[in-house]
């Protein structure tokens, strides 16, 4: 919505002459013929319509101010092109998202330029205000090890199924990692667009190794692919792109819970209840815990094991 533009004086010519023929009696007491043909009446309404002439302009901005705003937008009228289509452009520029100030900036701009690198490459751009995740220490054991005021990491996440090697790691798939050629080209674009203050930093998602084991009673008539289908919804749900409990992907250190496994487990057809499940990272041993999972983490779901029960055994 344009800023409407301010009425710096609103009087017209009406208003004038009701406040002058107040002002009659003031300084003229023997002036009683306020009539239209009476000659100082018409002096009056003379110099009204002057002032309102005057006021008129004062309201309005001249044409070269406009070029001038133009110039500051960084706008230059072409010599063929009218003042409103000048206008009209400069108001697209001011509305386009170039400049990178909040963490939607950011993302807008990353997801923006993975698209104009490859078509369909866009996944997901994950913006942490104040933390370098580009020179860390191995492990990260903390969050004030990575804190740095004034820095912005992006994590990116791109879609890599049917991408080029260029941009994605494809010795890592299905996991959908950058390559450094990405995480380039996004860092530069970012550094160009930045406030003068901000560090920013294009980087790789660091995934949380995790191993799921469930142990199920099936139904009578259940079916064969039963475990297949728990291992698919169950990596569905944690994918980084499309899991999460809004299907937007998995949110970023948001903790594996048991409760959740276990929904997916009695959700699946064929299953009639669930006898225990385990919870691991990769290379640790087997809990009834929640898992852990720190704020710059997602979830890899490294392997989901799936053990028919016997009702009989089980009771």
């Amino acid at each position: 919505m344009p800023i409407p533009i301010p009425q710096l004086n609103d009087r017209d010519f009406t208003s004038l002459m009701e406040e002058v023929r107040a002002l009659i009696p003031r300084y003229n007491v023997r002036w009683t013929n306020f009539n239209a043909s009476d000659p100082g009446i018409t002096l009056l309404e003379l110099f009204a319509w002057l002032c309102e002439q005057m006021l008129y302009r004062v309201n309005r901005i001249p044409l070269e101010n406009f070029t001038a705003f133009l110039k500051l937008l960084g706008v230059e009228k072409g010599e063929d092109e009218s003042l409103e289509d000048a206008i009209r452009r400069a108001q697209q520029l001011v509305n386009e998202r170039y400049r990178a100030i909040t963490a939607g900036d950011y993302e807008f701009l990353a997801l923006q330029r993975m698209d104009e690198l490859e078509s369909g490459l866009a996944g997901r751009a994950i913006v942490l205000n104040n933390v370098d995740l580009e020179v860390v220490p191995d492990p990260i054991e903390s969050l004030e090890q990575i804190t740095r005021p004034g820095h912005v990491s992006v994590i990116v996440v791109p879609r890599c199924e049917g991408m080029s090697a260029t941009y994605c790691d494809q010795s890592a798939a299905p996991l959908p990692l950058p390559t450094p050629a990405l995480l380039s080209e996004v860092d530069a674009l970012l550094a160009e667009r930045r406030l003068l203050t901000t560090r920013t930093h294009a980087v790789a998602p660091f995934y949380l190794p995790v191993q799921l084991e469930a142990f199920v009673v099936l139904e009578p008539k259940a079916t064969a692919d039963v475990a297949a289908n728990i291992e698919a919804s169950t990596r569905a749900f944690y994918n980084p792109l499309e899991g999460g409990p809004e299907g937007a992907g998995w949110p970023i250190g948001r903790d594996v819970y048991r409760s959740e496994f276990f929904q997916i487990l009695e959700g699946t057809e064929g299953v009639d209840y669930v006898e225990r499940i385990r919870l691991a990272v990769s290379g640790g041993e087997g809990r009834d815990a929640n898992i852990e999972v720190q704020p710059w983490e997602l979830v890899n779901v490294e392997s989901v094991t799936v053990n028919i029960v016997d009702a009989a055994e089980s009771l």
